[in-house]
């Protein structure tokens, strides 16, 4: 019974997560024809500020300017960032401002985007081992399982083989 809940609750979330705020959206238009592959929607320009890649000790780099476009890295290793600061002080583009205060930050060009992330220690994004078919064929049949579960405990009527026809013997 507590399976069934935890499944239920997983199965009502997934569709708040799906449905979101009904009310805010405009009416509903007639469904396109689906196309071969679905594309991405346009990102808001808005959320390119947003976009950091973590580094080494809680430093960061970012978008700090457009025009030109100029990358910045934020950090609170101000030996770290002096060291960095070596590297690019000649290059055209590049700034820095090191505060009393312990933290440091270096305005930089795309081109040295290279130099800066291998200095501040730039995570890597993960991507995980890819599946062997064996354990792709043990996902879905997990999967296949819970959903068969989910269907079990919350239909209402009795369950029935679908490969018997309830036919009754003097029709046949």
């Amino acid at each position: 019974m507590k399976r069934f809940w935890i499944l239920l609750i997983a199965a009502m979330l997934g569709l708040v997560l799906a449905c979101g705020n009904q009310e805010a959206k405009a009416p509903a238009k007639p469904a396109a024809p689906p196309e071969k592959a679905e594309k991405s929607a346009p990102r808001n320009e808005a959320r390119q500020w947003y976009q950091q890649i973590p580094c080494r000790g809680g430093a960061f780099i970012g978008l700090y300017s457009e025009t030109p476009p100029t990358f910045q890295l934020s950090t609170p290793r101000a030996q770290n960032a002096k060291n960095i600061w070596q590297q690019i002080k000649h290059k055209p583009g590049c700034r820095a401002d090191f505060h009393f205060d312990g933290e440091a930050i270096l305005f930089f060009p795309p081109e040295q985007l290279d130099v800066v992330a291998e200095g501040a220690g730039a995570r890597v994004k993960r991507q995980g081992r890819p599946m062997t078919p064996e354990q792709k064929a043990k996902l879905a049949e997990m999967g296949r399982e819970a959903l068969k579960e989910l269907r079990e405990a919350t239909s209402q009527t009795p369950q029935t083989d679908p490969n018997l026809n309830d036919i009754p013997a003097a029709m046949v």
